[in-house]
């Protein structure tokens, strides 16, 4: 094909690659795969919209999409198959992200390095089915670049043949797996032994200790039994070992956490031993010396487990009130972005744990007062105040996923329904494929129950606009018991309201950040207070109504220097957010 030709095909794909969860030594990997797609695609005039990939990832697994995770649940060979595997991924999400592209733009093609990277059905799996079925209805075909082979999904016995390869596959896979399991049940019974947990490094297939994370080891082991606190350690590790840290994959951690000690602490590898059958028994692939001795390990086990045993008995022993945390999961941190936690410091204080685990100054500053004894309501009602904003949006659009919204909704499909097989029985008498006697019997028929299905939508119409007046009076009502008095909502209403209200909360150092449920934005500042406290600025709702509609304004009296701000929002609830200067 020459250049020019190629130009002018207009053809456009997404591509999708997968390095399998064996490594490079089982597939190529992703730069690779990406390289020889885009060759193809260059080569052969054709436009990549998009690129999907998924790392360290099984081909047996679905695609993270509604209808593919509804349909495994009904794939019983997949569901045994995924019984009998060791890691804890469900879904492929970027293969999901491609299908969930797919329904909004039109493609061609979907490329891949080979037709594995798709899927590897397990046996009897209609996994590979879904797939190729979910592509054919949109009329995209599968473009092998290995193999050079566009497959658009129309030849039935091709199709066939590609099951049977893929079956076979799958057959060698778990043959493979089965007698990998085997080798290491051997090896595990001669005291061999494997793992990949924090500091251990192979070398000629030994269990070595490299010295850097020999000593952070040592550090956390002397740590417990010298009866340091678990925050101490961490603190420890977190600033002189912090770039040790990795994950299971060996990526790079944001920190070390509370569960990595505790998976360190019960580990018996770093003394030499595995347990078998309760028992402890001698690693013989050792390449190194134990970090610490079996006895020394036992004695730390014994703190650990005493000083379990008082924390829980102190926790039991000791009632603790219930604190009421409305804002939990809302309130992130203005500068990491990481959720902030609850803490109960003379009322409920919020802070991120990245002051503590990672000593970050820029962290220190977003800690939040939510409530104190002297005045417990006075930032809770700061953000009250916005839930009328959401009641009223409510209000004026109905759930559709209501009972009468729904029956409405389908009455109404059945009307055209009615009338497009009416007008299509014109059309056959009007050729001379129907007589007129059953064409007059049946239009008659069709015409009452179309009479019949609107006289009931209009009824149910009714019905919804006496509810919607209703639940306009109910909520004005009891936004005025609520917000001109002043009074805080019981805990679980506000639960349910913040969270309906408010997308986010990002709290910085002089002002906090407010995402609303329509994800508009504005911030409000926080006033300085006595004893180093910033207070927020309290919020007054008025509530007006007209012929036109229902308005709603929140205003926040402030004696900042910010200037005045406000946003008008929404067509149908038409509301206000003001800062004002006193």
């Amino acid at each position: 094909m020459k250049e020019a030709e190629k130009r002018q095909t207009g053809k456009r794909a997404v591509a999708y690659y997968r390095q399998s969860s064996g490594g490079d030594d089982v597939s190529l990997s992703i730069a690779d795969q990406i390289i020889q797609c885009r060759n193809w695609a260059s080569n052969n005039g054709v436009e990549i919209l998009k690129e999907f990939s998924d790392f360290n990832t099984p081909g047996e697994l679905y695609p993270n999409t509604p209808e593919a995770r509804a349909f495994c649940n009904t794939d019983k060979s997949w569901q045994i198959w995924r019984k009998s595997r060791a890691f804890t991924k469900d879904y492929r999400r970027q293969l999901g992200e491609l299908f969930q592209f797919l329904r909004f733009h039109s493609v061609d093609y979907v490329i891949v390095h080979e037709r594995t990277r798709l899927y590897r059905s397990p046996n009897n799996s209609f996994l590979d089915g879904f797939i190729t079925n979910e592509l054919a209805e949109k009329g995209i075909a599968i473009v092998d670049v290995t193999s050079g082979k566009t497959d658009n999904l129309d030849d039935v016995i091709d199709i066939a043949v590609q099951k049977l390869l893929a079956t076979y596959e799958m057959s060698k896979i778990d043959e493979k797996a089965a007698q990998s399991k085997r080798v290491r049940a051997e090896q595990k019974e001669n005291g061999i032994y494997y793992s990949n947990a924090f500091g251990v490094k192979w070398v000629n297939k030994k269990i070595t200790f490299p010295p850097e994370h020999r000593t952070a080891l040592q550090m956390i082991f002397d740590g417990v039994a010298n009866g340091w606190s678990y925050g101490k350690i961490l603190h420890k590790l977190n600033t002189d070992f912090f770039h040790l840290r990795t994950t299971r994959n060996g990526k790079k951690a944001k920190c070390f956490y509370e569960t990595n000690l505790y998976s360190i602490l019960r580990n018996p590898v770093y003394c030499g031993y595995f347990l078998k059958n309760g028992e402890y028994t001698a690693i013989t692939n050792m390449g190194s010396e134990p970090v610490l001795s079996l006895c020394r390990f036992m004695e730390i086990c014994a703190c650990v487990a005493e000083r379990k045993k008082k924390n829980t008995k102190q926790k039991l022993n000791t009632p603790h009130p219930t604190h009421l945390l409305p804002l939990s999961g809302l309130l992130i941190c203005g500068h990491c972005g990481k959720r902030l936690t609850a803490a109960q410091e003379n009322g409920t204080v919020y802070f991120c744990k990245n002051t503590f685990l990672l000593k970050d100054k820029q962290c220190t500053p977003c800690r939040i007062r939510i409530s104190s004894p002297q005045i417990p309501e006075d930032r809770l009602l700061t953000i009250q105040a916005l839930f009328p904003l959401y009641l009223y949006h409510r209000n004026n659009n109905p759930d559709p996923g209501n009972k009468m919204q729904t029956l409405m909704h389908d009455i109404a499909g059945e009307i055209a329904g009615n009338r497009k097989a009416l007008a299509d029985m014109m059309e056959l008498n009007f050729n001379g494929l129907l007589d007129t006697e059953t064409f007059k019997w049946k239009a008659a028929e069709l015409s009452g129950q179309i009479r019949q299905k609107e006289n009931r939508l209009l009824e149910l119409r009714s019905r919804a606009e006496d509810t919607a007046t209703s639940r306009l009076r109910q909520h004005r009502e009891e936004m005025e018991k609520i917000h001109y008095t002043g009074a805080l909502l019981d805990p679980e209403r506000y639960f349910l309201l913040a969270r309906a209200a408010i997308r986010e909360i990002a709290v910085f150092s002089d002002h906090i950040r407010i995402t609303l449920f329509d994800e508009n934005r504005f911030s409000l500042p926080r006033i300085p207070g006595k004893h180093r406290t910033k207070y927020l600025p309290q919020g007054h709702v008025q509530i007006s109504q007209s012929p036109e509609g229902c308005k709603v304004t929140v205003t926040f009296e402030t004696t900042s220097a910010l200037p005045e701000k406000q946003k008008i929002l929404l067509d149908t609830a038409c509301y206000k957010v003001i800062l004002k200067k006193r």
